[in-house]
């Protein structure tokens, strides 16, 4: 499995650990959470970029930095629910910092931006903020499955 996949998968395992989670982490863009099976998080990717400068030659071709981000939604219930996302999202922070098995994946990984909204057009009002993992790794450019 790329790269990608394998980092989306370190982080749903490092979130099936925290306890406020309760194990809902899903590893889907969009999972249609039911007010009952609140608060649950979204692992989702979002972008990669490679520039020229990120590639140097290397025995069995080139190596390819690569700069992606990793998106993590939680959603909540209510609209008023930013006390209960921070201490979440602290929860979260606090196991991917910590993540040997993302650790064997990437060589930095920094939590990018944080944002909140509030969809209030739904029957009940759901919070979703949105944390924005940046990782950077590499790997060599015929070797998409394996990590540098």
């Amino acid at each position: 499995m790329h790269i990608r996949q394998q980092l989306r998968n370190a982080i749903g395992n490092e979130l099936l650990t925290v306890a406020s989670l309760e194990s809902r982490v899903y590893m889907s863009r969009i999972y249609p959470f039911s007010s009952a099976a609140l608060p649950g998080v979204n692992i989702r990717f979002n972008s990669e970029t490679i520039s020229e400068d990120d590639r140097a030659n290397v025995s069995g071709g080139r190596e390819i930095f690569r700069t992606c981000t990793i998106d993590v939604v939680v959603n909540l219930m209510g609209q008023d629910s930013d006390d209960e996302f921070d201490d979440i999202s602290a929860d979260i922070e606090s196991a991917l910092y910590a993540s040997e098995e993302i650790k064997c994946l990437a060589k930095d990984w920094v939590l990018g931006s944080t944002e909140i909204e509030v969809l209030p057009e739904a029957e009940d009002p759901v919070t979703l903020g949105t944390m924005s993992w940046v990782f950077l790794y590499a790997n060599i450019d015929t070797e998409p499955r394996k990590s540098r």
